[in-house]
């Protein structure tokens, strides 16, 4: 027989809590970054500004989807919380939905009503997918021809 003492049910509950402790720390910094990353992405998406060399970019996007049979391309995607209604009137087809947006995809469809609607080209936005709770989860928005 060994000489060694098993462990009290005192000392195992201590071991119990002590792991469920460092678990919950360690969920705690899992969503302390992942709230710093998603913080960040929002930021930089409001502070975002339309690249000098917007003109080509856009170009070459329609060329290619042209040349592919397309008649329209996917211009941008974002959480549907950047709108400032969290994506409700995308989400119900509303005429006045572009005064929803901020950040870098208001930018961009003041470029889109200054550059591309007078040459006939249209902007569609939809909801690409929901959250768990059903609520908008994205925002995508179309460039068509």
């Amino acid at each position: 027989m060994s000489s060694s003492k098993i462990s009290p049910p005192t000392d195992l509950r201590k071991i119990t809590e002590d792991a469920e402790m460092a678990k919950a720390k360690e969920a705690l910094s899992r969503s302390d970054t992942l709230a710093n990353a998603e913080r960040e992405l929002r930021e930089d998406f409001m502070q975002k500004d339309l690249r000098p060399d917007v003109h080509e970019r856009v170009n070459a996007a329609l060329r290619r989807a042209a040349e592919m049979g397309s008649t329209s391309v996917k211009v941008m995607e974002f959480p549907a919380t950047y709108c400032t209604d969290k994506g409700r009137a995308i989400n119900n087809g509303e005429p006045d939905w572009p005064k929803s947006l901020q950040g870098w995809a208001e930018r961009a469809y003041k470029f889109f009503q200054k550059e591309l609607a007078p040459n006939d080209f249209h902007l569609r936005a939809e909801i690409v997918d929901f959250d768990e709770a059903g609520r908008p989860g994205h925002v995508a928005i179309y460039l068509a021809w």
